[in-house]
């Protein structure tokens, strides 16, 4: 099995997409589907942005540049990566990916401050208690959305035939009987909602 990072990025901002448009109903959201589309947004981005830098330049995503090349010179197979053999070595933190990018591509500066709010709200949720009013929780939804429809295309730009293979991409997950059951109640619940909405 293998675990590719532009598919493990995708996949992550996927998981995003469909706890802010597909995994919620009436429009009321859990407080689940709110920390997991915020956790896999900020994990998919880090992954996708380090991958923008370490295809311009590995050494970049590494925290240390000195132990970087230390650790190159001493790799017993040059085909390894040096992340497999040497784990201690400690990538840049996501912000100092931002940052980065920031100071390379023009692109990504009008959502620069939104992505940093974004972790920094991540980082709360992950490390303390986040109280926010429906209002504040409204604004923050908004700026997550549309901050994810933003970096799709910054990727899109910058990360050959991303838009097709996040089209493509699905979380192909074996559904239980029961999960198939609450399925198809809740596609029955939808249809019938909207033929009722209609006729009214």
């Amino acid at each position: 099995m293998q675990f590719d990072l532009l598919e493990n990025g995708m996949d992550s901002l996927k998981k995003a997409e469909n706890a802010l448009e597909k995994d919620y109903v009436d429009e009321s959201f859990h407080r689940f589907q709110i920390k997991d589309a915020v956790f896999d947004f900020v994990h998919g981005i880090e992954i996708l942005i380090k991958l923008i830098i370490r295809q311009q330049n590995e050494e970049g995503i590494f925290d240390n540049k000195k132990d970087y090349q230390e650790a190159i010179k001493k790799l017993s197979n040059p085909d390894l990566d040096v992340l497999i053999e040497f784990p201690d070595l400690k990538t840049i933190t996501i912000t100092g990916a931002i940052n980065k990018v920031s100071n390379q591509m023009k692109s990504i500066k009008g959502l620069e401050l939104n992505l940093k709010d974004i972790v920094k709200k991540r980082n709360q949720i992950m490390h303390s208690t986040v109280n926010m009013s429906d209002e504040e929780l409204v604004s923050f939804l908004g700026k997550l959305r549309l901050t994810l429809e933003q970096v799709k295309k910054f990727f899109a730009e910058h990360i050959e035939n991303f838009s097709n293979d996040f089209a493509k991409e699905e979380r192909l997950e074996p559904m239980t009987e029961e999960e198939l059951l609450d399925d198809a109640l809740a596609s029955h619940a939808i249809d019938v909602y909207e033929d009722e909405r209609l006729e009214y």
